[in-house]
């Protein structure tokens, strides 16, 4: 449904959860009691704001460069070890408990997750017989090409009529290039599968497993933060400052960088661009598609957070972030009865897997 960037989606659903955070906290607490808790203990405000800096600005930025860096496979394997960096930070900064118990659940859980998530690899035909059947297919074509152009290339004496009859003749079919008769065919298998993006460089894969492992920790302080000072007030307000502190930073960082650019330019001695860039403007879309949008960030941004947030400080930090992590367990079937997508045996093992985990670990002491 969203056609603009996504830089755009972030503001929109920052400041339309934010202007409804705020809304429910002046009903429910009055302006004057949210200013006085708010002002009584500036570390609380000041710790939010950074967790917000943390996790939502920088954590998720990390993520996305991760993901592209890496791909969601290896992405959500290095996002299965968060609820263990969790509850590491939780038993030094929060002084929480961590019980064999938890740890063996939890390992159900995440192990359940990965196998709901990632895909099983497509089975490969066996090499031998490809080859084989190429071979074979490659030789009939040349018996067939020799019979219908043999009498008229020898009798004409010249080329043939285009290279793909070139081609042909030299028994060698390729849409792409055309491999002169005589010299080796080199094998573009590997150059197709490393600028396809499905083995990166080694560079990218350190870059995209730094960033991963920043996300990580990043992510899991910003949460450490969050229960560790937030305490003294409620989901709606913890989430107000926290996604209202995220939307002001994003929206100043669009002058910022319209300045940056221009500062740039000058120094280059080059024409600076005028204007909002292309990835800063919102998208025009039909009513029904702001329609569609504004439901879901009423679900996602505001609905989902609010009871997110609520859990936590309900739950240790170890187990709260292993719950948190059955979405793709979620997806399955919301993806059957929606959208009548079919489920694998595989999926629907990990699913009941991680569900059977997770509900032994919701029991687990805090």
């Amino acid at each position: 449904t969203w056609t603009g960037s996504g830089y755009t989606l972030n503001v929109v659903k920052g400041a339309l959860a934010s202007s409804w955070l705020l809304a429910v906290a002046l009903v429910t607490i009055g302006p004057n009691d949210l200013l006085a808790r708010w002002i009584a203990d500036p570390t609380v405000l000041y710790s939010l704001m950074l967790s917000a800096l943390l996790g939502i600005v920088i954590g998720d930025t990390c993520w996305l460069e991760a993901m592209q860096a890496l791909g969601a496979r290896r992405l959500i394997l290095i996002s299965a070890l968060k609820p263990f960096v969790a509850a590491g930070f939780g038993k030094i900064i929060l002084g929480e408990n961590f019980t064999i118990r938890a740890a063996l659940c939890l390992l159900v859980t995440m192990a359940g997750v990965l196998i709901a998530a990632i895909p099983a690899p497509r089975k490969e035909p066996d090499t031998a017989s490809a080859v084989a059947a190429e071979d074979e297919l490659e030789e009939v074509e040349l018996l067939g090409v020799a019979e219908n152009t043999s009498d008229e290339v020898a009798g004409a004496g010249g080329a043939p009529d285009s290279a793909a009859d070139s081609a042909e003749v030299c028994g060698v079919r390729n849409d792409d290039q055309v491999q002169p008769a005589g010299v080796p065919e080199k094998s573009t298998a590997g150059t197709a599968e490393k600028s396809s993006g499905l083995f990166p460089g080694r560079r990218l894969v350190l870059r995209g497993l730094l960033l991963a492992g920043c996300e990580l920790v990043i992510d899991t302080y910003a949460a450490v933060l969050t229960k560790q000072h937030g305490h003294t007030l409620t989901a709606v307000e913890i989430n107000f400052i926290r996604f209202g502190t995220a939307t002001v930073l994003l929206l100043l960082m669009l002058p910022c960088t319209i300045l940056w650019q221009q500062l740039r330019a000058r120094l280059l001695g080059k024409t600076a661009a005028v204007g909002v860039p292309e990835w800063a403007r919102l998208p025009q879309l039909t009513l029904r598609s702001w329609g569609v949008i504004v439901l879901g960030v009423f679900l996602v941004t505001f609905i989902a957070p609010s009871l997110s947030t609520w859990a936590m400080f309900q739950l240790s930090l170890a187990v709260w972030n292993g719950l948190s992590a059955l979405g793709p367990v979620w997806a399955v079937p919301f993806a059957y009865l929606l959208r009548g997508e079919h489920v694998t045996m595989r999926t629907a093992c990990g699913a009941i897997l991680a569900a059977v985990g997770a509900g032994i670990l919701g029991t687990s002491p805090r």
